[in-house]
């Protein structure tokens, strides 16, 4: 393999401007565009590869971001990466990243460490730059036992912390449904979801903003809450969640003259488990009855198409990635600045099949 000093022989250049063009010098220095052109075609020439380790112990940085894909100790009840959510997250953090040259690396728990733990670790080691972690329960007393200098990159988070990050402006995008099936002369609108006992969780806040939308709006509001594992926290069946969901839906059926005429779910899957339901007793979506979605990573393949909310993942991941860049070359006084940044990302209606005019009820006698 050839090295440095043989690229800048070729080249006619000293080793330090070799070094300039090819390695990640630590401060910025001036070579002429002919110098680098020059130093660059004989690197291509010579076959030369910047030595990765050599690199990381001269500059102090490995190049490398951690993405936290578990929350408990064994991986099996970790969210995993294959999630759609959290997939749709990493690869918006991973494109950010590529396009500075960096990589993403994947934490997971083993058994004796969570993800964030052995992540931590990493970051003590030098293995990695910083972290993105996305919100779960618990996040917020587990980062305040770590080190206020942390470079972690929050992502979806439903309260704001003393920490760096990246959110998702629930209010508005719950506020935008409304307004669309307001105009549609929907007057009575049924949410959808989770029960959850932990008031910062995600179900509840998308409810609170619901309930705040609906009454802002002249409209009102009637609930449908089904017990459901917390995706942040264990590993979901999703066709056990769909029976859950479905068969809350069938019970508020059969319980209830149906005065709403519009459902909008906790999410896309708890879309599908409204529709099925409704369509189940002959209801038909959305002549019957609207139905909007949240999240938008498989509400295009369902029947009908489901109206959503799109969470705008993958550019939440870009930010955070790019957040996370910037704490790796951050200095003391850029890191305190960092440590309060927190981004908002706004919502977009994405407009389907599965809304449609209110269909008058019938009167009861």
């Amino acid at each position: 393999m050839a090295t440095l000093r043989e690229v800048a022989q070729l080249a006619n250049v000293s080793l330090a401007s070799a070094s300039r063009v090819l390695g990640r010098p630590t401060k910025p220095f001036p070579v002429s565009e002919k110098t680098t052109q020059r130093v660059r075609d004989a690197a291509e020439q010579l076959g030369y590869r910047v030595n990765y380790h050599m690199q990381a112990v001269a500059t102090g940085r490995t190049l490398t971001t951690g993405f936290i894909t578990g929350t408990e100790i064994h991986y099996h009840l970790s969210f995993g990466a294959g999630d759609l959510y959290f997939e749709a997250l990493r690869r918006g953090v991973e494109y950010s990243l590529q396009k500075k040259g960096s990589t993403l690396l994947s934490v997971r728990p083993n058994d004796q460490f969570t993800a964030l733990t052995r992540a931590i670790h990493y970051v003590a080691e030098k293995r990695l730059d910083a972290l993105v972690l996305p919100a779960y329960d618990g996040i917020t007393d587990l980062l305040n036992q770590t080190s206020e200098d942390l470079p972690v990159v929050v992502v979806n988070h439903s309260e704001k912390i003393n920490c760096t990050q990246v959110c998702f402006n629930s209010k508005k995008a719950l506020q935008q449904i409304i307004q669309h099936l307001k105009a549609l002369e929907h007057r009575v609108v049924l949410w959808f979801g989770p029960i959850t006992a932990n008031k910062n969780s995600s179900p509840a806040q998308r409810q609170q903003c619901f309930d705040e939308s609906t009454r802002e709006a002249g409209l009102k509001s009637m609930l449908c809450l089904a017990k459901s594992d917390d995706p942040r926290t264990t590993r979901v069946d999703g066709k056990k969640l769909m029976s859950q969901a479905q068969n809350a839906m069938s019970e508020q059926l059969k319980q209830s003259d149906r005065p709403w005429t519009a459902v909008v779910a906790y999410n896309d899957k708890w879309a599908v488990a409204a529709c099925r339901a409704l369509q189940a007793v002959g209801l038909n979506v959305p002549g019957d009855v609207s139905v909007v979605g949240f999240d938008n990573l498989i509400a295009e393949f369902c029947t009908p198409r489901l109206t959503v909310i799109d969470h705008q993942l993958h550019e939440m991941g870009q930010r955070a990635g790019a957040l996370a860049t910037q704490w790796a070359t951050a200095n003391k006084a850029q890191r305190l600045a960092l440590r309060s940044h927190y981004e908002v990302v706004d919502p977009v209606l994405v407009v389907r099949e599965s809304t449609g005019p209110a269909k008058p009820l019938p009167i009861a006698h």
